[in-house]
């Protein structure tokens, strides 16, 4: 992939981000990146950052962005800022930390949404043209009905404000979408709700066999 140098894409992509990655996905996004390119553990200190970092982290991970002068300089503070917050805090990697139930199903399902908020990427910046499988991701990670109710939850709350977009008379929502056509919104709103009928097939055929293939379209 070439690098990426022009400061008008890369602001696009930014405004994208901003939309639609959440804040728990730009965790993810810190998270991989530090460990990627400084071989650190920041599974900790991810959540002190803010979104903006985990956004220019996509962008340099994803797009091989080369940032212009005031991203650059806003990301190198931020890097320094949790290298010092790691080395003031490592991380026990030979403790495993006590977790609950409810917890290790929500770890689990987490990895797949994390994935999913990829194919959202993906979507917006194919210009709403990609239509990737949610059914890929959720068979990929093995997910069961316990887990999926965690997925079902991150569609509605996702899927939420682009609902809200094509039906609020709120003059700030309608300006933050004024760059997406109603059609487009709609796509995005279609993606969600296919995630949804996904974990009801799911917990359809989990239900009448407890091992089942599902197929991949």
């Amino acid at each position: 992939m070439a690098k990426l140098t022009d400061e008008k894409r890369i602001k696009n992509l930014l405004q994208m981000y901003e939309l639609d990655l959440t804040t728990k996905g730009s965790y993810a996004k810190i998270r991989k990146h530090i460990k990627r390119k400084y071989k650190a553990n920041a599974s900790e200190q991810a959540s002190t950052m803010p979104k903006k970092f985990g956004m220019v982290c996509a962008l340099i991970d994803e797009h091989k962005a080369v940032l212009p002068g005031d991203l650059q300089i806003y990301y190198d503070k931020m890097v320094s800022e949790i290298l010092q917050k790691i080395k003031d805090n490592p991380p026990v990697e030979n403790e495993k930390p006590r977790v609950n139930i409810q917890d290790r199903l929500r770890e689990k399902a987490d990895l797949a949404i994390v994935e999913l908020e990829e194919q959202v990427d993906e979507i917006m910046l194919s210009d709403f043209q990609e239509k990737p499988s949610p059914m890929a991701s959720l068979v990929k990670y093995q997910l069961k009905p316990m887990h999926l109710r965690f997925v079902v939850k991150w569609a509605d709350e996702s899927m939420e404000e682009w609902v809200e977009s094509l039906e609020s008379d709120d003059p700030q929502l309608k300006e933050g979408y004024s760059h997406t056509t109603r059609t487009k919104r709609k796509r995005m709103i279609a993606y969600f709700n296919s995630v949804k009928e996904c974990c009801e097939k799911i917990k359809s055929l989990t239900k009448k066999k407890s091992s089942v293939r599902i197929k991949i379209r």
